[in-house]
């Protein structure tokens, strides 16, 4: 299932505007260079005429021409500060209104971007308590069709359900298209991103783990996965081991805080079944144990009963 952020399209919306900015900017100078022409042409008419009137005004004081440039001067200062005003707040306004715009449009993708991830998780959520009501399957493949729902929702092919025993890492119910992974295989620790998981005990997500502060573990070189995120999983308080989705591809865009809650709410369901499981095996051998004796002293209990 694809994402429902569109990157590319807030991108384009972000070039759209910018190339409107660029483009109103480039009318007004044009149009502010035109007026600049027209205005050196009536400079230059005015000399012109003065000139032609040079020799008629030969007796004429000469602080009277000084005069008639000075106030023809002024008046086309003037003009130029009014022009250049006006034109500057047209032009913020212009971008100001474009702005306000494209933050409207960023908004409203992101409200609708939210409301599809939250769909898509009550939706993954509504799917996980359909496999829990499953009573003809086992936890393990309970788990595995967890794992395929998580593989969906992150659009990561790989998912791992693990156990950390020390530095031995042990792989429960795995799907993936990695031939080379299968359950029950077992890996050093710090030989797989997991480790980061159980040093911070606390969801790790990593977008592109070659420009991340990991990118000099040897996991990496190693298995050279660029995208993953990983949760704790807890079983009876203790930490027990590792949910994980990982990718050979970078990631297009961040880790939101719903993908974050979902993987969270994930291994706490998880959890939930291992720790189940525990339960069941645990009374299970207990009842064991109960049978071997009894059948050890048939008689005991008969006797204790008769004579308490």
């Amino acid at each position: 299932m694809k994402s429902a952020s569109n990157p590319p399209l807030k991108r384009a919306t972000l070039l759209i505007s910018l190339c409107l900015s660029g483009l109103l900017f480039t009318l007004g100078w044009f149009a502010l260079h035109s007026q600049q022409q027209v205005w050196q042409e009536q400079l230059q008419q005015q000399q012109q005429l003065i000139q032609a009137q040079l020799p008629a005004l030969k007796d004429s004081p000469s602080n009277m021409l000084k005069s008639d440039f000075s106030v023809l001067l002024a008046q086309h200062q003037q003009e130029s500060r009014t022009f250049y005003l006006q034109w500057t707040l047209a032009w913020l306004l212009a971008t100001a209104t474009l702005l306000a715009l494209l933050l409207k449009h960023l908004r409203r993708t992101q409200q609708l971007s939210q409301q599809q991830q939250q769909l898509r998780q009550q939706h993954a959520l509504r799917a996980l308590n359909e496999i829990a009501a499953l009573a003809n399957i086992s936890r393990t493949e309970q788990i595995r069709q967890a794992l395929v729902l998580g593989v969906n929702f992150f659009s990561m092919p790989i998912a791992i359900v693990s156990h950390v025993s020390g530095q031995d890492f042990r792989i429960l119910v795995q799907v993936s298209t990695n031939d080379g992974l299968a359950d029950g295989q077992h890996f050093d620790l710090r030989d797989t991103y997991c480790q980061l998981v159980i040093e911070q005990q606390q969801v790790v997500a990593i977008e592109h783990m070659a420009k991340s502060t990991y990118a000099d573990l040897s996991c990496y070189q190693q298995h050279q996965l660029e995208s993953y995120i990983g949760c704790p999983l807890w079983v009876n308080g203790q930490l027990f081991g590792v949910l994980n989705f990982a990718a050979a591809e970078p990631r297009t865009r961040p880790f939101d805080d719903t993908e974050r809650d979902f993987v969270r709410l994930l291994a706490r369901w998880i959890g939930a079944i291992l720790e189940r499981d525990e339960q069941e095996q645990a009374q299970q051998a207990l009842l064991t144990r109960l049978q071997h004796i009894t059948s050890q002293v048939p008689g005991a209990i008969f006797e204790f009963q008769i004579n308490p």
